[in-house]
């Protein structure tokens, strides 16, 4: 993988071979935070977080640097999605030179969370807007929840009333 100029937002993860469906490619790694951090520039790298517990998120310090996740970009027709908490699989095959791209709401859920620029994916789902909320969008496509982060599936199966 690599990082190069993105048609969606600046930078993106590029594949530089094929990468089969279901195949693992990112492990999110940094420092566990509360949410009331997230903002905080001097304790976490600005864009790193991901949220992995209830008021919880995992993201890279201020003074280490962004890594290849950093990097990955918001589609509202991903090809990537999460097994658990922390990695990220191919859910199709992917061809050499595609940008790899995952959706955001699988994992955030921050009530003020609205992504600073508009989506421009380009799906036919596009949302333009991503916000904290949009993982309430999975309560109207069950099939998704799967690919999202524990804590969100519990919310979702919470509000549909299964386990």
């Amino acid at each position: 993988m690599t990082i190069a100029a993105s048609a969606i937002h600046g930078h993106g993860v590029f594949t530089v071979g094929p990468i089969p469906a279901g195949h693992a490619v990112i492990r999110f790694g940094g420092h566990l935070f509360p949410l009331s951090a997230r903002y905080d520039v001097d304790a976490v790298q600005p864009g790193s977080a991901v949220g992995v517990a209830e008021f919880v998120l995992l993201g890279g310090h201020p003074m280490v640097g962004k890594d290849l996740s950093d990097y990955l970009n918001h589609s509202c027709s991903p090809n990537l999605g999460m097994t658990d908490a922390v990695n990220l699989v191919t859910l199709c095959d992917i061809a050499t030179g595609e940008e790899l791209t995952v959706d955001y709401a699988y994992w955030e859920a921050d009530p003020g969370y609205v992504m600073k620029n508009a989506c421009d994916c380009e799906s036919a789902r596009c949302r333009r807007r991503v916000t904290g909320q949009d993982w309430r969008l999975f309560e109207r496509h069950p099939h998704l929840v799967q690919w999202s982060a524990p804590f969100i599936r519990r919310r979702i199966h919470g509000l549909m009333g299964s386990s």
